[in-house]
Formats: structure tokens, sequence, C-alpha cells
């Protein structure tokens, strides 16, 4: 029974700081309503023209959605770190340096390239099997200015990928591990941990389609995370995806032929590509001896 509630408390930790992170997207939000609501209270013209007034709510969650992304990823990499530093064993600061040369490097820019390619295909196969979902999904993402807006485009770059993996890779893992601690195999402990973090990541995401490849891109970084015992080639692998998705894969993608039998080739030429990046840190935690990974 004990080790029933302590497993129970782990879970609950596990889940908090992906929905503490997804409430404070949704407050923003609210807030932001709330001003635009001001401002409309108090013009007259507003508030007389209705139609007006609704195109106006509209432009203006469109026009400051970016700060509002750029905002929140400020606010929340000070307190999520604050959070991962005392509640996960205080971490210890290391020199970043030997996580970006040599072995790691080579395989983690594959491993974000190649999963890069493949969220992309899975969206464009999305439009063969799910359109309605994938046209919602669009009309999302280009009111949130992503690929537009300079302080999305920012924010993607160069902060997401800083405070998601401090929430995913960092905190949520950690509780996630307490949970399979007693495992015995600790290969299976680790992909029950890396999914569990990798949930998180797609609910956080707060739409089915971007919650779905969130939470197979999730997988990969956990992986990367777990193969080098550090937050940093995740943090790298994550900003690569987001610039690639932004600025790099738009035009290779563009010479396949638009149909779902080229997006699906694609895809599981993506796939092939992440299991290659995947043999490769294998093979160089073979060479440099280091075991302490459980996620080969």
């Amino acid at each position: 029974m004990k080790n029933f509630w302590k497993k129970t408390g782990w879970t609950c930790l596990t889940i908090l700081p992906g929905i503490v992170s997804l409430v404070t997207q949704i407050l923003m939000g609210v807030v932001l309503v709330i001003i635009l609501g001001i401002i409309v209270a108090m013009t007259p013209e507003l508030m007389a023209d209705a139609a007006a007034a609704e195109q106006f709510y509209m432009d203006g969650a469109t026009k400051y959605n970016g700060i509002l992304i750029f905002a929140y990823h400020l606010i929340s990499i000070p307190a999520f770190g604050l959070w991962y530093y005392l509640g996960c064993g205080r971490p210890k600061a290391t020199n970043p340096l030997p996580y970006f040369k040599e072995k790691a490097l080579p395989v983690t820019i594959l491993l974000s390239i190649s999963l890069c390619f493949f969220a992309n295909a899975f969206v464009l196969v999305g439009q063969y099997v799910a359109p309605a979902a994938i046209e919602s999904y669009m009309e999302l993402m280009e009111a949130a200015g992503l690929g537009v807006d300079a302080f999305a485009i920012f924010a993607s770059i160069f902060l997401a990928p800083i405070g998601e993996e401090i929430v995913c890779r960092g905190i949520t893992y950690h509780y996630a591990k307490k949970i399979v601690a007693d495992m015995n195999n600790r290969r299976v402990a680790f992909w029950i941990a890396n999914a569990l973090q990798a949930v998180m990541f797609g609910v956080m995401h707060a739409n089915l389609i971007q919650g779905l490849y969130a939470f197979l891109l999730g997988l990969g970084l956990g992986w990367l995370r777990e193969r080098y015992n550090s937050l940093y080639p995740a943090m790298l692998a994550h900003a690569i995806i987001n610039f690639s998705s932004t600025y790099v894969v738009g035009y290779p993608i563009s010479l396949l032929p638009e149909n779902i039998v080229s997006y699906l080739i694609l895809m599981v030429a993506s796939i092939a590509v992440i299991g290659a990046a995947i043999y490769m840190g294998k093979e160089s935690e073979n060479k440099d001896g280091n075991s302490q990974t459980v996620a080969s």
C-alpha cells in the first residue's frame, strides 16, 4: 500500500508540470482577451458595431499572440528552471561543450533533422487521412503567427527549446523515472518513463494534430536526453527542429509530388534515418564505454 501511494504521488508530480504550463498559457490568453475587451468597452465605435468588435478581437488575438508566446517563455523559463533545480535533486550545472562536438553532435543533428521531416510528413499525410483536423490545425498555426510573427519565431527557436525541455525532459521525466524505479528491466522502464513525458509534451501543445506529433518528437528528444544524461543535446535538437520546420524543410518537401504516396515514403524514410541516428548513438556508447543510459 505504501508503494502504491508513493507511485501515485510520483504520477501526480509527473503530470503537474505540463498542466501548470498549459494552465499558465490559457490564463495569459484570458488576460489578452480581457485587455482587448477593455479596449472595446472604451471605444464607442466598436461598442456600437458588434461585427467590428468581433473583428477587432480576432485581429488583436492574431497580432498579439506572438508577443503572448514570447512573454510566456520569459516567465516560464526561470519559474520552471527553479522548480527543476529545487525539485529534481539540485542538478549541477555542467559544461555544454562536450555534448556539441565529436560523437554527440552528429547524432543530435541527424536525429533532429529526421524528426523534423517526420513531423512535417505526418501533417502532410494527415491532409488525406483527416482533412478537417489538419485544416483546423493550420488555422490555429496561422493565428499563432508561427513562421511569420517575429516574436513567435524567436520564441520558437530560442526560448521554447529551453523552457519546454526543462518542463518535459527535465522535471516531468525526473518524476516519471521515480514511477518505474523499482522495475528490473531498465530498458522497459526507460521507455515507460519516456512515453509519460512525451504524452505531457503533447498535452502541452493543446491541439490534437500538434499534440500527436509532439508526442512522437518527445520520444526522440527523451531518448537523446537519456543517452547523454543531459538536457543540452535535447535543447539543441529542439532548436534545430523548430528552426528547420520554419526555414529549411519547406523547400525540399515542395519538390515532392503532392500525393499521399510521396508523403508516406518521406515518413518511412524519416523513420529509417531516425533509427540510424539512434544506432549511431548506441554505437558511440559502446565505443566510449558510457553505459549509464537505459535508452539503448
